[in-house]
């Protein structure tokens, strides 16, 4: 199955010369497949550890605690190091144990390494190890390859319909209308994306099969399957408050926000009595784990008559949730959601397009019940965008945000065809993925 995974892959060991190259994402998310995938098109062997299951590397690392990397891999596989620096090495799934106990500061940029994670916690730790070395310190400024779930344009190419894809970003670019044929073909394309999701699982069943029959229940048994990997083994010990049973307390609750008009997260959907104190960290944690997705409340300090910059963290949100009573959170694929939730549904659809694409995004809400769930940020600038589903939208609430902010312009995503006029440009809700190009 083609992703675009592998040219982003090619484009940072390649074009970037990184010897040394982490990638992160949620579990399930295809990480481990996308880089094996990778790694057999472009080298002739490779070496593979799965750092989280075999027993032998694991015991290997901590006799040997404190070595260099570059010491405890050539020990490890026997191969004098002046030979395995031609060898692609893959390291799945270190734990933060390893991480703090293998000496990567000593990591002298010979050995070409891509290291797997299922959390940014462990990822950022481990590129500040590498980067702390004085040699290494300027080696690796885009070296971390965030793995998000396929959105509308993966899907296409996953589909091996690659061609819209390049259609959606030209049209875009050039601020065209599509054809209209074309455009009708996306929407069916895109009603099918929205039934399957964008987890790759799910997706290559599909491929194999042709069929919608038993996606539902596929969906349901990754749910469980991915729910089910936050037993206590596998939480990382550092995080000594966060406990399988709050995990799922978590996710249940952001499910059942979903069907409130207003889902700002509240602790006390997770059951009467829970305080902040008790389940921020664990919110945090699942922040990390890219399990969920957080969009901050858009509030700045100043408004029409002064602008002012809010920035995001292109991964998290940037919610800091020990200072931040005020965001919404969403499973990182909508897939994961019982349905259906119709316009809601929809909107985590955008809002997931819109993340992969590494927008900073809020929400934003007035004190009189105007709301938006998606308002994009570029350089200290603000677009906001109108999600227009079966005649259902906020027209108003956009006009309440245009008193209180200078924008350049308006997005609404309807099911029409492209136009763009001077202060509203008004596209298909597929490519709000590709919405990166307007800003």
């Amino acid at each position: 199955m083609n992703r675009k995974t592998k040219d982003i892959i090619r484009k940072v060991d390649k074009e970037g010369g990184n010897r040394l190259i982490i990638v992160w994402g949620m579990k399930c998310v295809g990480k481990t497949y996308a880089v094996l995938d990778y790694v057999k098109s472009e080298y002739e062997e490779y070496l593979y550890i799965d750092a989280a299951h075999d027993h032998s590397f694991i015991e290997y690392a901590k006799t040997n605690a404190g070595c260099g990397i570059n010491e405890l891999l050539s020990g490890f596989f026997k191969i004098e190091e002046e030979y395995l620096v031609n060898i692609p090495i893959i390291l799945d799934e270190l734990s933060m144990e390893m991480i703090e106990n293998i000496s990567f500061e000593r990591y002298n940029v010979s050995l070409k390494l891509f290291v797997i994670f299922s959390d940014k916690n462990r990822a950022d730790r481990l590129n500040s190890k590498i980067t702390a070395n004085e040699i290494s310190k300027t080696e690796y400024q885009e070296n971390i390859i965030h793995i998000t779930p396929m959105n509308f344009g993966d899907f296409l190419v996953a589909l091996g319909k690659e061609w819209y894809d390049e259609v959606i970003t030209g049209h875009l670019m050039s601020r065209r209308k599509l054809p209209e044929m074309i455009h009708e073909e996306l929407l069916d394309l895109y009603d099918l994306y929205l039934q399957i999701g964008g987890m790759p699982e799910i997706v290559e069943e599909y491929l194999k099969t042709g069929s919608l029959e038993n996606i539902r229940e596929r969906q349901q048994l990754l749910k469980a399957a991915l729910w089910s990997t936050f037993s206590r083994k596998n939480i990382d010990p550092q995080v000594s408050d966060v406990t399988e049973t709050k995990i799922l307390g978590v996710l249940d609750a952001v499910e059942k926000i979903l069907e409130k008009d207003n889902h700002k997260f509240m602790y006390s959907a997770i059951r009467d009595g829970v305080t902040k104190k008790q389940y921020a960290g664990t919110v945090e944690y699942l922040l990390k784990c890219d399990t969920l997705f957080g969009l901050s409340k858009l509030t700045p300090k100043v408004t029409k008559a002064k602008s002012s910059k809010q920035t995001v963290d292109k991964e998290t949100g940037g919610i800091d949730i020990q200072k931040n009573d005020e965001f919404r959170l969403y499973n990182t694929d909508f897939s994961m959601y019982d349905r259906p939730y119709g316009l809601k549904l929809a909107e985590s659809s955008v809002l997931q397009g819109i993340k992969s694409g590494g927008v900073s995004t809020f929400y934003w809400e007035s004190g009189t019940g105007a709301e938006l769930a998606c308002v994009l940020e570029n350089n200290g600038k603000y677009t906001p965008v109108d999600i227009h589903i079966n005649g259902k939208g906020r027209g108003r609430s956009v006009s309440a945000f245009l008193k209180e902010f200078d924008c350049r312009q308006t997005i609404r995503l309807t099911e029409e065809n492209c136009r763009f006029e001077e202060d509203v440009v008004t596209l298909p809700i597929y490519v709000a993925y590709s919405l990166k190009h307007l800003l």
